[in-house]
């Protein structure tokens, strides 16, 4: 079973990582399971904002299961990807490498 936003086949790093990183950077010494808690919720407003898109409905807690769902964030990590290689192709630099 995946672990939610933490698995490395998004190319990125783990919550731990992150904490690590942020606490070296002068911010408030920040546990693994705040930046999880803050990258949930920063995904369900991506999920209520694609929700009100369809002209559904969902409760916080719906919303919470959607940002928790690894499905979900491997869409929401690969259209941030393609964006980021269109906005790359236009200013004619080389695109990212998968």
């Amino acid at each position: 079973m995946r672990k939610a936003g933490s698995y490395k086949q998004f190319e990125g790093k783990t919550y731990s990582e992150i904490s690590e990183i942020m606490t070296e950077a002068g911010y408030k010494k920040m546990k693994h399971s705040n930046v999880r808690t803050t990258f949930i919720h920063s995904l369900a407003k991506i999920a209520d904002e694609i929700v009100d898109f369809y002209g559904e409905s969902k409760t916080q807690e719906e919303l919470l299961d959607i940002a928790r769902n690894p499905m979900f964030q491997e869409a929401i990590r690969d259209y941030m990807h393609d964006i980021n290689n269109d906005t790359r192709k236009k200013e004619n630099e080389l695109p990212i490498n998968d």
